[in-house]
């Protein structure tokens, strides 16, 4: 194996910045086809990823000290035709970033767009939504999404929705706050198994979360998160669940945000995390969820610049190439295959 695989993460916010910016780069100003995610982060390795489309909150969210750590307030729930116009944006943005670049930025719809971007050089972008705050009960927006290129969808974010609840940002915190699905949230799943829409269980309470496990035929997946035995916050996951995400043949993407800080740095702290989580759940279950940050090639702890340093990292530990390769992309290949 290379000293530099191809690496796929799970979780990006890329598109929010094209969002942003009329016909320019959200980097350097240039023209779009000029500043391609895979310009910006190939010398990284970074080959693709799941790039979410995000609703964000009308009002500028308020994070608030404690004499324990952090927390911020719970937002309210959005209006629906707000988060379709926003919805609307940023895949609008995407699509034209993917036709403007000519071939060297790809729209992932199968497991095989995915295999043929990797093996061609090409960047495979998977089109994720953020929270279902945009899709109506009855689901048509659902299929229209999908039609889109929709692959993957979160049922909520830190917020209520139609279909579930978020867990509000809390550190320390528990991720078992309020109620689980609705039942216009179990038929969500339902439809998105059908579809093959991978159902992202990141943001979800823990009530949502066991009701997704007893409701979806696909795996468990959750594109950025921690272990909450490292990070105790409430977007973080209990020993049980990642228990459950493995048993399903799932997969757990490991944040480069959230993780507990500390003074040995930010690779070493993620290191702890993946060491955990394939304590717990085994190596097949382990990926890299990133969480990068507008720029895919912005510092730490959000930029893609960490991505083979953790790489390294994984070898200096004594996890072979088959671990290695499963981390950088491959259990999140076989994920979307199940799913898909």
């Amino acid at each position: 194996m290379t000293d530099r695989p191809w690496i796929f993460a799970g979780h990006s916010d890329f598109i929010a910045g094209l969002a942003d910016y009329d016909m320019k780069g959200p980097l350097t100003g240039a023209p779009r086809a000029q500043v391609p995610p895979a310009d910006l982060a190939a010398s990284n390795g970074l080959g693709g990823g799941l790039f979410e489309v995000m609703v964000p909150p009308i009002d500028r969210l308020q994070m608030t000290k404690t004499d324990t750590g952090l927390q911020i307030e719970y937002p309210p729930r959005l209006d629906r035709h707000y988060a379709l116009d926003q919805n609307i944006a940023g895949i609008g943005a995407l699509l034209r970033l993917i036709r403007e670049s000519k071939g060297r930025v790809r729209l992932a719809r199968t497991v095989d767009d995915f295999a043929r971007a990797r093996q061609e050089g090409a960047f495979a972008v998977v089109l994720h939504l953020a929270d279902a705050d945009a899709i109506d009960t009855g689901l048509e927006t659902l299929y229209l999404f999908h039609a889109a290129g929709v692959r993957s969808l979160a049922i909520t974010w830190s917020r209520q929705n139609s279909f579930g609840y978020g867990v509000p940002y809390h550190s320390p915190g528990t991720p078992d706050i309020g109620p689980g699905l609705t039942e216009a949230g179990t038929r969500l799943v339902r439809a998105c198994n059908e579809l093959g829409i991978l159902v992202d269980l990141a943001h979800l309470n823990t009530a949502g979360f066991w009701d997704i496990a007893a409701c979806s035929q696909a795996p468990l997946v959750v594109t950025h998160g921690a272990a909450h035995a490292l990070s105790p916050t409430s977007r973080a996951l209990t020993d049980d669940q990642i228990v459950a995400i493995a048993d399903s043949g799932g997969v757990i993407g490991v944040s480069l945000e959230g993780v507990a800080p500390s003074p040995v740095g930010i690779v070493s702290e993620v290191m702890n995390q993946i060491r955990y989580l394939i304590d717990q759940a085994g190596p097949d279950h382990v990926a890299l969820g990133s969480d990068l940050y507008r720029s895919p090639n912005a510092g730490y702890p959000g930029g893609a610049v960490l991505l083979p340093k953790l790489l390294v990292a994984l070898r200096d530990a004594g996890y072979d190439d088959d671990v290695v390769t499963g981390i950088a992309y491959a259990n999140w290949q076989r994920v979307l295959h199940a799913t898909w």
